[in-house]
């Protein structure tokens, strides 16, 4: 992903970070797993905001492989482009769903941000039909793509931290509080250990997702 394109302006609870080295941690690289995530600045967009160089950058780390296959080959046409963007996008947002579905919750999504957008231009373009794609177009569906993906992968690992913490709580786990408190910090949600516990491995631990 070009670090250098036009800033997104789309809203956003929060980015992800990178959480896939967690899921295959093995002894005591955990801390220092932990310790990077902490310290990693997890950008966040609010509505109306700039996407900073730094998140860009961020975003096409993550979603590098991702982003690549969006672009697609410089061959592509713009029409295909926009098709499979649309076709992602509708992958996300309604999986299993017919056509009509997925188009009409992209064209709301796209709608605040692309205000000129009509329902028929974004069907056009999700059915490949579009004689001619804007470059603002472009940009407005890869960037609604990527932070489609960033949540989806948010809740994800909310939902693996939530599956550590309860291993934790029954003594399943080596992690220490302290690893527990960081992953908490890291999903952006409160842990709660309690103060009672007797033990690293005990205590009422909970995450939430949103």
């Amino acid at each position: 992903m070009n670090p250098d394109r036009k800033p997104a302006r789309f809203g956003a609870r929060q980015l992800p970070v990178a959480v896939r080295g967690l899921v295959g941690r093995s002894g005591g690289g955990m801390t220092h797993q932990l310790h990077c995530l902490e310290h990693f600045e997890t950008p966040s967009i609010s509505h109306g905001s700039k996407v900073t160089r730094s998140q860009s950058q961020f975003l096409g780390c993550v979603f590098q492989e991702s982003a690549s296959q969006n672009m697609g080959a410089v061959t592509m046409s713009k029409t295909e482009q926009a098709r499979r963007l649309m076709h992602e996008i509708g992958d996300l947002l309604a999986p299993e769903m017919p056509a009509k579905v997925r188009y009409q919750k992209a064209f709301l999504k796209l709608v605040q941000h692309l205000p000129a957008l009509t329902h028929r231009r974004v069907r056009s373009l999700h059915n490949g039909e579009a004689h001619r794609v804007d470059l603002e177009e472009i940009d407005a569906m890869t960037n609604l793509l990527e932070i489609e993906m960033a949540e989806r992968e948010r809740l994800q690992f909310v939902a693996y931290t939530n599956k550590l913490v309860a291993l934790h709580a029954v003594g399943a786990t080596t992690l220490t509080r302290q690893e527990v408190s960081t992953l908490a910090k890291v999903a952006s949600r409160p842990a709660y250990i309690s103060k009672s516990a007797n033990s690293n491995r005990q205590g009422d631990l909970g995450l939430r997702a949103g």
